[in-house]
């Protein structure tokens, strides 16, 4: 939650409130993986978290190069 919170105010506006309730529930499950159940998570979630993560990637990058200019 910790990093959910500082992803918030690190990003500003850029991090939604979809964003953040897509990673903290990403961040449940991958609890619940690890220390209680295994093969829970669909292909069809797995690609949808692909595509989350490609998308607050690119959120990322914008706001580095947005930050940096210099960087590019």
């Amino acid at each position: 939650m910790a990093v959910v919170k500082f992803l918030s105010i690190a990003l500003g506006a850029e991090a939604s409130e979809r964003m953040v309730m897509i990673m903290n529930g990403m961040l449940k499950k991958r609890h619940r993986i690890v220390y209680e159940e295994m093969d829970m998570v669909t292909e069809k979630e797995a690609k949808r978290a692909i595509d989350w993560t490609e998308e607050f990637v690119s959120i990322i990058a914008a706001t580095i190069r947005h930050t940096n200019p210099s960087d590019r």
